[in-house]
């Protein structure tokens, strides 16, 4: 018997909980182990035969022992110590939602609170033993249950009517339990409480956006409910989080509160904001959990990540003088972790163990002076006005000088750059750029080039890439320099703003441009030079510098370190703004010298304290409307992009249970709607993604596979493709794109909102040429494919009239002045959202269509005529099936044997089919309901070896179809 297993799955992360060595986390109905040495999965169970229910609640205990809970379901599982062993012993389907559950009584028995805010009591097995009723019949959204001691157990029970009540349970009281205290301060639905037992503080969060924090007067919650009149009084409010706060924890000495603006806010508990960070990419939490071993937050969340951190972190800020009351000018920090200082009136000292030491007096550089720290950070450059250079090394506690340079037109050095730490290059008046090369005791001139002209002929960076140098100016133009030739052998303009490049940076074979417009672009060499491959933008303007994977920028007053591969920030320190004289380094800490009200401040991060890492990679932060998939022999490469208008390229590792994300890019201005690939040549494929804002963006990704393993994935942007529209006029949405070639040369077909079909040519470089428009009628165009028939190519387009429409795909590219089409078949009475193909000889064709009707129709089409007479099109046959979905059906996909369904109601279908006498016989095989909400298409993979399934919406599974 055929059935779909889960291998792996990628959606929103709703439970969290560290028990000792693990970390057990539940992402739709699968538990997940992970080592917290390693952070590597050492288990996984697929919870079956839950309707695809989300676990929302894991509790461990010392017996080996796990309570796991979600929807109405309630399940125990043994495990062994290491957790490599579970097993599912007991499990009970609830009539209720289950908000909260716990073992008390020494794990004998299990205590219960649902969704109508009733108790229940179960045993250790599972067999119900009795309930208790409060008093108030409400709808709850959220409980907590506190105390282990059945017969001290309290209540306490989140309402829709912004209230916390708390009641107790008492014996032979079942029904009606009275409410001992209501809690009113809220003005929303409460969603999270949480009752810290030791210091008897509770905490409510709602979507009024704010928490209370409420103090128990006798701290025994339990023994103040005893007094006629209990005292629970309210400590603070705290506004901290832009949307509605999803999950509290109330700890020892602070309280931590998530929401669903993606921050994590620590606060004391006299509610004064300790820590914000944000957690999980712009994405809802909704998980959180606490382990004080080990003094580290995790959070999991809608991108299907989870992050841990540290609760307290240890940042050390000093502010330090220079001696006899001069000012700074210029500040370096040294590799040694010393840092150099040029004052104001001239003078250069250097800073060792707190102590100060006055290297020397210039005269000739107390009006105007360039520092510069070495690439090594062992080197310091200090230039002048007349064209002077001094450089010096730290040697034995001091600063000593090793060479001096001048000029021989004795003109000012607006710059100097760093190439290496034997090599500089300068730039003076006129554009003039000087190269210079290092010896142990001498500067010699090695040759001269020249900025091209224009106004601000200045340099602001310079690096070398692959034998050349590199150049940005202060316009935010790149030139690329050839030793011996002065002229630069490549501009390109306005790489960056008018506000200039800040930073060139050489990175795995690529050149990366920094500026001061939030952008990040990368560039690669080809035969006719650097090419822009990627670029990014970032959420920060400044952009200074790249170490490792932080992004060093400024943002308003701010100084800030941003984890370019998790989106994450790091550090943010109010500084005044970039316009000022600063460093930064990395070894142990993050260190950052800077000048503010003629001081030098220094600020130190502990990194290894302040450690900070995600167990599971995130995904899209929202909807994945399209996914392609390029196969290999042993791995995937998936291309997926959503709503969150990123394009990202992920790779399964060998055992295909695990995503990692190589790759993410952010050039679309609005949301992605569809993706195809075109095969160019092994390990190259051409990349088109479209959707909102009339978009459309060519890509071309390549790799390289090493030891049956992909490497070295690069995917580079070769043209956008955006049609500006009058103001008055609404802009199209590109529904789906389909790529073909035609005598040689490739085209690119897309399906628009606005009933009309794009043809585009696509030039040898990867460029789109609108090569015309043809107008179907006033339909939004939800499909668009090719097949080959009899010997022609042609089109099929699918609308929301329901009908699926052949045209003869010669006709749009051989200059036919009126295009219309050949066939029109009426199959569907609404939106065609789906459709796959088989085919079965040269004129006849199998057609799976689904969509917003909720009706599956497998239609045998045959084709007759030729190219020169036109074709015709007719139904043999059709199978229909209705009422098995509940929603619209957003995936199909058809074999030799099977076809299979998908919809937005979660549930996967396979079918079996065969064609007798020219009659279509299908039968319903296996069902599956994945916990990928929003489902929005499904990808397979078939052969004699695997049958390999990808669902796709907010979020991805992984699934095989295997015999049982």
């Amino acid at each position: 018997m055929l059935q779909f297993k889960s291998q792996l799955i990628k959606t929103d992360v709703t439970a969290i909980a560290r028990h000792k060595n693990v970390t057990l986390v539940g992402i739709g109905s699968t538990l997940h182990v992970f080592c917290n040495n390693t952070d590597k999965l050492i288990n996984k169970i697929n919870i079956e035969d839950t309707r695809g229910e989300l676990i929302f609640g894991i509790k461990l205990f010392e017996k080996n022992k796990l309570l796991v809970f979600g929807g109405p379901f309630l399940l125990i599982f043994s495990t062994d110590q290491h957790f490599t062993h579970i097993k599912e012993i007991h499990r009970v389907a609830h009539k209720d939602w289950i908000l909260e559950a716990k073992f008390i009584n020494n794990e004998s028995k299990i205590a219960t609170i649902s969704m109508q805010n009733k108790l229940q009591i179960w045993d250790n097995q599972l067999n119900f033993l009795e309930t208790f009723e409060c008093q108030e019949k409400c709808i709850l959204y959220s409980a907590h249950i506190c105390y282990n001691d059945y017969d001290k157990l309290v209540l306490l029970s989140g309402t829709v009517f912004n209230e916390v009540l708390i009641w107790k349970v008492k014996r032979n009281e079942f029904t009606n339990v009275p409410v001992l205290k209501r809690l009113k301060k809220h003005d929303g639905v409460i969603f999270c409480i949480h009752y810290n037992e030791d210091n008897g503080i509770i905490c409510s969060t709602s979507d009024d956006r704010s928490a209370i924090l409420w103090k128990v007067e006798n701290t025994d919650l339990s023994l103040e409910l005893n007094r006629e009149h209990p005292n629970i009084f309210s400590i603070c409010q705290v506004y901290g989080h832009l949307s509605r706060v999803f999950r509290c924890l109330v700890l020892k000495d602070c309280f931590v509160t998530a929401g669903e603006d993606s921050l994590i806010n620590i606060w004391k508990l006299d509610g004064k904001l300790a820590r914000k960070v944000e957690a999980n990419q712009n994405s809802p939490i909704w998980a959180l959990d606490f382990d004080e071993k080990d003094n580290v937050v995790l959070s999991g969340g809608g991108n299907g990540g989870v992050y841990a951190f540290s609760l307290y972190n240890d940042i050390k800020e000093e502010k330090i003088c220079l001696p006899n009351s001069e000012k700074p000018k210029i500040v370096g920090i040294l590799l040694s972790g010393n840092f150099v200082v040029f004052s104001e009136h001239g003078v250069l000292y250097f800073y060792n163990n707190k102590s100060w030491i006055s290297v020397k007096t210039f005269e000739d550089l107390k009006s105007y002076v360039v520092m510069k720290m070495s690439k090594c950070k062992k080197l310091i450059a200090l230039a002048g006005f007349i064209g002077q250079i001094y450089i010096y090394k730290e040697n034995q506690n001091t600063l000593e000088q090793l060479c001096y340079f001048q000029s021989n037109n004795k003109s000012r050095i607006i710059s100097l750059h760093w190439l290496a730490c034997d090599m500089i290059l300068i730039c003076q008046d006129g554009g003039k750029l000087k190269l210079l090369y290092l010896k142990p005791s001498e500067i010699s001139e090695v040759c001269s080039f020249t900025l091209p002209k224009g106004s601000q002929r200045i340099s602001t960076t310079a690096t070398i890439f692959e034998d050349t140098i590199v150049v940005g100016d202060r316009k935010g133009s790149l030139h690329r320099f050839k030793i011996g030739q002065q002229s630069p052998i490549q501009t390109i303009s306005r790489v960056q703003s008018h506000l200039g490049v800040t930073n060139l940076i050489t990175q795995n074979n690529r050149l990366i441009s920094l500026g001061r417009n939030s952008t990040i672009k990368t560039f690669l060499t080809d035969k006719s030079g650097l090419s822009l491959a990627t670029s990014d933008k970032l959420p920060y303007s400044w952009l200074l510098d790249i170490v490792d994977d932080l992004v060093i920028a400024f943002s308003g007053n701010n100084f800030v370190v941003w984890n370019y591969k998790t989106k994450r920030l790091i550090s943010e320190t109010i500084c005044g703004g970039g316009h000022r004289s600063w460093d930064f380094s990395k070894t142990d800490a993050l260190t950052f010298l800077y000048i503010k009200d003629k001081f030098i401040n220094k600020l130190e991060y502990n990194l290894i304290v302040n450690k900070s890492h995600d167990i599971i990679e995130p995904f899209h932060l929202n909807d994945v409307n399209s996914m392609q998939i390029v196969s290999t022999n042993s791995q995937y490469i998936i291309i997926s992009g959503g709503e969150d208008t990123t394009i990202r390229i992920t790779v399964t590792d060998e055992h295909l249970s695990l995503f990692v994300n190589e790759i993410t890019l952010k050039s679309h201005l609005s949301s992605i709607r569809c993706i195809t690939t075109f095969h160019l040549e092994p390990k190259q494929h051409l990349i088109f993604s479209a959707g909102g804002r009339a978009q459309i963006v060519s890509w071309t990704l390549t790799f390289s596979i090493e030891n049956n393993i992909i490497q070295n994935i690069i995917c580079k942007e070769n043209d956008s493709y955006y049609e500006v529209i009058d103001n008055e006029d609404s802009e199209m949405r590109i529904m789906d794109l389909c790529a073909m070639t035609f005598l040689e040369q490739t085209f690119l077909f897309a399906a628009c909102s606005d009933g009309y079909i794009k043809c585009f040519s696509v030039t040898d470089s990867f460029k789109l040429t609108l090569y015309r428009n043809v107008f179907y009628k006033l339909k939004c165009i939800f499909k668009i494919i090719t097949i080959k028939v009899l010997c022609c190519d042609v089109l099929v387009t699918m609308a929301s009239d329901g009908c699926v429409v052949f045209w003869q795909t010669e006709d749009f590219l051989s200059g036919v002045e009126d295009v219309v089409p050949f066939g029109s078949l009426s199959i569907h009475a609404s939106g065609i959202n789906t459709v796959s193909t088989f085919r079965f000889a040269a004129d006849s064709f199998l057609f799976l269509t689904a969509g917003d009707d909720n009706i599956v129709k497998l239609s045998y089409l045959k084709f007759s005529g030729n190219k020169e007479a036109g074709l015709t099109v007719e139904i043999v046959d059709q199978y229909k099936s209705s009422g098995v979905h509940w929603a619209q059906i957003t995936g199909t996909f058809i074999n030799d044997q099977f076809f299979i369904t998908a919809s937005v109601d979660q549930r996967i279908l396979l079918y079996t089919w065969h064609l007798k006498d020219e009659h279509l016989e299908c039968k319903l095989l296996a069902k599956y309901n994945t916990s990928v909400p929003d489902l929005k298409g499904i990808i397979c993979f078939d052969d004699d070896k695997k049958f390999d399934v990808f669902v796709y919406g907010l979020g991805v599974e992984f699934l095989k179809l295997v015999n049982k």
